[in-house]
């Protein structure tokens, strides 16, 4: 039984008990120890032996030691300065190979001290054997196989030095090299197609132990299972490269080796190792290629597309199931449906042979690690559609015509195919082309042209009839279709008879005037009493009429002052009374009636006068009660501008035979109301008459004053054989007091000369379609003047006043009593008068009519002088004009009692004209107003 020389007190890291046959146990405190075991420590570890004598033995990491009562000695019994080593001992490290190999140390040792049993071996002792350790030095090596760096013995603890430790024995211990150890390595996995892993010796090693720390290196790595490359690195480093899509699992062989020796002497030795490598699935996409359906015919109908067929070319790497969606035409035409089923009708278009290609989606079911990871691909599948021929179409094709008599007409191919249309485009041709109506002959020239010609004085239209046929192929294969083709060709007549152009002549319809009554409410809605035309004529222009009748003749009287012509209106509405009886013959036409008794009244009458004997001097013979103005051919010739009783006035006036435009304003502002006129020729007969008072028609002949009008000369037109041609419009005597411009579509526009007004005439032809002209025809229209604007009046009053008109045309009125007196004139200003040179033109006016007293135009020299100061014109007025006895104007105007300064107005000439010329200007420029006797 083996002697317990120690225990266990304290162990850090590992350490284990050798015994002579090579097994070993692992050390754990508290654990014995034995005579003739070696004891090792890992690197890093440290142990600690008590000894049956009390003492203690510490090993560091990495040291061996021969456990043996012999073979330490206390450091005061045997100091280290004395250590000796004897050359013929073994050492230790021999001793313990010998143990290692079988071979019994104790039988080369040296006798014991105490001798030898007779014929026992060394170290016998009451039947045991030991090997005598001699106690040489503090330090020695006791290692088997394995370094040490000695056991210190301080005090109580004792170290072993390799070099002072002598075994006495016959021969010297061997020291065998170990072999490394190892476990199956499992590498870190990597994914599927993640691409080259490198693997390190580290890895190869991470399972490898050396009981001798030797160091450790691989080689050989090599695939031994499984798939892929490897490629060494050089650098103790490997590259593994799976194939592609491939996750199966591969194994590795490779040899470990260490650096070893056996006394001394390198002596590596190898131990086999395997790795494996976990490649975990990443799911793969699908692939596929494009799809060829099987093909169909043209117009065969839906063709059902089913999901195998779309999968045809596909395929997965792990065998995935496979699914197809969003199926769509991505080009061609057609319609694709659905059905639900994973099949997809798809129906072409009529007529279509163009080949179709679909889109769609092909998804696997596939797992990355254990969850679902579904990929898909992009699929394309393409469907032939061989075509089948369909007949050419056609439609009724109109032959441009030919005229009457005009020989024969060549009819083309291209012309009957003119509404011929083949789906695939073939070529056409005609055949079998034949009068189907109509007279005349037909003749096949044999090059695709048939002669036509018509009877002699035939215009009635002919048919044809004729075959159009393709040169179509079903599968190849000539398959000609045919469609029956019609043809019709007019035959113009020819026009021997002249259109006739009509007379287009503006009349006049007579039978009075248009004639109007407004109530006028004097104090409503601020209205003042009505004094003068300007009131008058700016209500009658806002407001709307409420009776309307028609003026035969004016011979309109009331019944006394006690009454206004507008009172006597019912409670209920009405017309007034007053009105009834004041419009005498002409109280029959009234429509409308009146809601308000009004305090004034006014008439407005307007329409045409026609003067159909010869010019001369005409006499109105007015009396009236209160104010009215009389417009002719848009001038204002005669008025009375105010508030008067029952006065009689006249005027002269010359006017041309013709149509001309009349209107009247009469107002009454209360008391007795009279309008009764007439207009007197030189035989004293009225003609202001029902006969010769009306309206002007058609309104497409009536423009106004400066303004163009189109007009339509041809609907009255006429030919009796064929149609005429406006653009043929001819104009053979033009307007006198216009133009007529005639574009190429034959509108006519006629443009008055600036400022026309009255009838106009001038003549014209047309032709027709075949170039026979028509008779010449009049044309008479009727230019309407424009009623001027009432002008603005200004008046001067008794004392000094500046008068300005502001924009438009003014007249600047004094009246009697304004004037002052030749010691003290009175002193206006006008601030803007404008002054024109050319005779018609009509701006502002100086109306001088009542301020001066007794003048004709002859004698207003007695009257006005003018002088021209810091550039105004000074208008010096003596208002008497040396009348009864008065003294005429001086000729520096000193004696003047009004004093009128046109500021900034120097256009008169002063100093280069008399003044007798500046009055001749004035006055035939209608810018001075004065009574003429």
């Amino acid at each position: 039984m083996a002697t317990v020389v120690g225990t266990v007190n304290f162990i850090l890291g590992q350490a284990y008990a050798i015994k002579a046959d090579g097994t070993q146990r692992l050390l754990m405190l508290g654990d014995e120890v034995y005579a003739d075991e070696v004891i090792r420590t890992a690197p890093d570890a440290k142990i600690e032996i008590t000894m049956a004598d009390g003492q203690s033995v510490a090993l560091e990491g990495g040291q061996s030691w021969l456990v043996s009562a012999d073979t330490y000695t206390a450091a005061a019994d045997y100091p280290i300065d004395e250590a000796v080593i004897n050359d013929d001992v073994a050492s230790v490290e021999a001793i313990q190979q010998a143990i290692l190999a079988g071979v019994d140390p104790t039988q080369a040792a040296e006798a014991p001290a105490a001798g030898n049993v007779a014929g026992a071996a060394a170290g016998e002792n009451e039947g045991s054997s030991f090997v005598l350790v001699e106690r040489t030095a503090a330090e020695g090596n006791a290692e088997a196989g394995f370094d040490t760096i000695g056991l210190t013995a301080t005090q109580t603890a004792f170290t072993v030095d390799p070099e002072a430790l002598v075994i006495n024995a016959q021969e010297p211990p061997v020291v065998v090299n170990n072999a490394p150890t190892t476990d199956p390595v499992t590498l870190a996995a990597i994914a599927e197609d993640s691409g080259a892993r490198i693997i390190t010796a580290a890895e190869l090693l991470g399972n490898a132990a050396d009981i001798e720390n030797d160091t450790l290196t691989v080689s050989n790595v090599a695939i031994s299972a499984g798939n892929g490359t490897l490629v060494d690195n050089g650098n103790n480093t490997w590259s593994y490269t799976p194939l592609l899509n491939d996750d199966a699992d591969v194994s590795f062989s490779y040899t470990i080796t260490d650096d070893g020796t056996t006394n001394g002497t390198a002596d590596p030795q190898s131990v086999a190792g395997t790795a494996t490598l976990d490649i975990t699935p990443v799911n793969d996409a699908p692939t596929t290629s494009a799809v060829t359906l099987d093909a169909i015919a043209e117009d065969s109908g839906a063709r059902i597309i089913t999901a195998a067929e779309l999968l045809g070319n596909a395929a997965d790497i792990e065998n995935d199931t496979l699914t197809v969606s969003n199926v769509a035409i991505s080009a061609g035409n057609g319609t694709l449906v659905d059905n639900g089923n994973n099949t997809w009708s798809y129906t072409p278009l009529l007529n279509d042979d163009a080949d179709v290609s679909f889109s769609y989606t092909i998804t696997d079911d596939g797992t990355t690690n254990g969850a679902a990871a579904p990929l898909s691909v992009a699929g394309t599948a393409t469907l032939d559609i061989t075509p089948v021929n369909d007949a050419p179409t056609t439609s009724a094709v109109t032959l441009a015509a030919i005229a009457e008599d005009s020989g024969a007409r060549i009819i083309t191919a291209a012309e009957l195919l003119g509404n011929a249309a083949d789906i695939e485009n073939d070529t056409l041709t005609v055949s079998n082309v034949a009068i189907s109506a109509g007279n005349g002959t037909l003749v096949d020239n044999g090059n695709n042209t048939w002669s036509y010609t018509p009877l002699l004085n035939d215009d009635a239209d002919v048919s044809f009839s004729y075959t159009i046929t393709d040169d179509g192929t079903t599968n190849g294969a000539a398959d000609p279709l045919s469609v029956a083709g019609t043809a019709t060709l007019d035959i113009t007549p020819v026009s021997d008879v002249p259109p006739v152009a009509a007379d287009d002549i503006v009349s006049v319809s007579s039978g009075g005037l248009k004639a109007e009554y407004y109530g006028y409410v004097e104090g409503e809605n601020g209205q003042r009493n009505l004094t003068n035309i300007d009131q008058v004529m700016d209500y009658v222009a806002a407001k709307n009429a409420e009776i309307t009748f028609t003026s035969t003749q004016i011979n309109y009287a009331g019944v006394g002052r006690n009454y206004n012509l507008a009172d006597s209106v019912d409670i209920g509405g009405g017309v007034p009374s007053n009105l009834d009886t004041f419009l005498k013959q002409d109280a029959a036409s009234i429509v409308g009636t009146s809601t308000v008794e009004a305090t004034d009244a006014i008439i407005h009458m307007e329409g045409y006068l026609s003067i159909d004997q010869p010019g001369g001097h005409y006499t109105f013979e007015v009396d009236h009660d209160d104010g009215f103005v009389i417009f002719v051919d848009g001038k204002n010739i005669f008025d009375y501008n105010g508030i008067t009783p029952l006065i009689h006035s006249t005027l002269t006036q010359d006017f041309d035979p013709g149509l001309h435009k009349v209107e009247i304003y009469y107002w009454d502002q209360g008391g007795a109301y009279v309008f009764d006129l007439q207009l007197n020729d030189a035989d004293g007969n009225n003609i202001w008459i029902a006969d010769n008072l009306g309206s002007v028609s058609p309104a497409e002949l009536i423009t106004d004053e400066n303004t163009p009008i189109i007009l339509d000369l041809v609907s009255n037109d006429s030919d009796s054989d064929s149609a005429l041609d406006p653009s043929s419009i001819t104009i053979k005597v033009g307007p006198a007091n216009g133009d007529v411009d005639i574009d190429s579509n034959g509108i006519v526009t006629y443009t008055p000369d600036t400022d026309f007004f009255g009838l106009e005439t001038f003549t014209y032809t047309i032709k027709d379609t075949t170039g026979n002209e028509s008779n010449e025809a009049t044309v008479t229209l009727y230019v309407a003047p424009v009623t001027d604007a009432p002008m603005n009046v200004e008046s001067g009053t008794s004392g000094n006043d500046i008068l300005s008109g502001g924009t438009g045309n003014d007249i600047f009125a004094w009246n009697t009593g304004d004037e002052g007196t030749s010691a003290s004139p009175a002193e206006d200003t006008v601030t803007d008068f404008s002054v024109y040179q050319a005779a018609g033109d009509e701006r502002d006016v100086l109306d001088l009519s009542d301020l001066l007293q007794g003048e004709t135009e002859a004698t207003l020299e007695q009257y006005l002088h003018f002088e021209e100061s810091g550039g105004n014109t000074v208008v010096y007025v003596k208002s008497d004009g040396g009348v009864s006895g008065g003294e005429a104007i001086d000729a520096t105007g000193s004696n003047a009692d009004q004093v009128i300064t046109l500021n900034n107005v120097t256009e008169l000439n002063v100093g280069v004209q008399s003044d007798a010329d500046i009055i001749e200007q004035l006055l035939n420029n209608n810018q001075l107003i004065v009574d003429s006797l």
